[in-house]
């Protein structure tokens, strides 16, 4: 047996790669990498019509050009962004969807598909539907062709997602520093303010990593504490939603007091509903079911 310098000194006196075309019994095409023959992938039957349609084995007619394939497939795009993007909202899936049109529809201009006689057509590629190419697709089926297709389609919106992460401004979890709001509270924005209304953002204040983190922490408080409230409103409205307008009331007034005026209750009443609110916050904070409350008794003249 050769040695370990004999054997690779005859690895590399060997042809690496040999196409053979008929030389082996049997095959049409072959391929043969350091003496080992192997079958080359075999290309699926199809037929080019008069108009210079592809035609796969399963009678899938390939469209031509991107107008044939939108008339033909007008929700394909939106589909396949909507299963790519199924935690997006519908504004990032509509722009990636015109994206990808926009995609489709051009050629780089010093692409090699924009030569005459490409892909057989007498002025070359105008989009990108027209550069697929069946043998090297291994056959024009719909399933070769769609698989074609998605690739295409992932890389491009791959190559989109990884554009749009390193830009700041497009990047979803961007937190600002400047209130561009004054007047709007902070849940109804989609964004994270840090500065307050009339705050000068300048250098100076960016680089006080103390002032900067503080107020960063103080604005992440603030929103984890309008979730929490919010969460807690959906558990009251739950179980029991005759104490959501008592609730709101509370988070607005000033004292009890004034908020039992606003609403117009007996005193009785009112702290009947702030002690029920006590025990559905324990219970909500416990993640347990809240007990059934107790019926109420109207107090008679003679009543204790």
């Amino acid at each position: 047996m050769p040695t370990t310098v004999e054997h690779q000194l005859s690895l590399c006196q060997l042809p690496r790669l040999q196409f053979l075309h008929g030389s082996a019994p049997g095959t049409d095409n072959m391929i043969r990498f350091y003496g080992i023959v192997v079958a080359e992938p075999v290309v699926e039957q199809f037929q080019v019509t008069a108009d210079g349609h592809f035609v796969g084995k399963d009678g899938f007619v390939v469209p031509r050009d991107f107008g044939e394939f939108y008339e033909r497939f007008p929700r394909y795009i939106k589909q396949f962004v909507s299963a790519f993007m199924r935690n997006n909202t519908g504004g990032d899936c509509d722009d990636l969807e015109g994206d990808l049109i926009l995609f489709l529809l051009t050629i780089p201009p010093d692409s090699k598909y924009r030569l005459p006689g490409c892909n057989g057509l007498p002025n070359g590629c105008t989009d990108r539907l027209q550069m697929f190419n069946p043998r090297l697709s291994f056959g024009c089926s719909m399933a070769r062709w769609k698989s074609w297709l998605n690739r295409c389609l992932r890389n491009q919106l791959l190559h989109l997602l990884d554009k749009s992460a390193k830009n700041p401004i497009l990047r979803h979890n961007t937190v600002a520093i400047v209130n561009e709001h004054p007047g709007v509270s902070n849940a109804s924005r989609t964004h994270l303010p840090i500065a307050a209304p009339n705050m000068k953002v300048n250098e100076d204040f960016v680089r006080k990593p103390r002032v900067f983190m503080t107020t960063c922490r103080d604005a992440v408080t603030e929103l984890n504490k309008e979730v929490f409230i919010r969460q807690f409103l959906t558990f009251v409205t739950f179980h029991n939603p005759e104490l959501v307008p008592v609730m709101e009331t509370l988070e607005i007034a000033d004292s009890c007091g004034e908020a039992q005026v606003s609403l117009g209750l007996s005193k009785r009443i009112f702290n009947r509903h702030r002690s029920r609110l006590c025990v559905l916050a324990k219970s909500f904070l416990n993640d347990t079911a809240p007990p059934k409350q107790r019926k109420f008794y109207y107090m008679t003249q003679h009543g204790g």
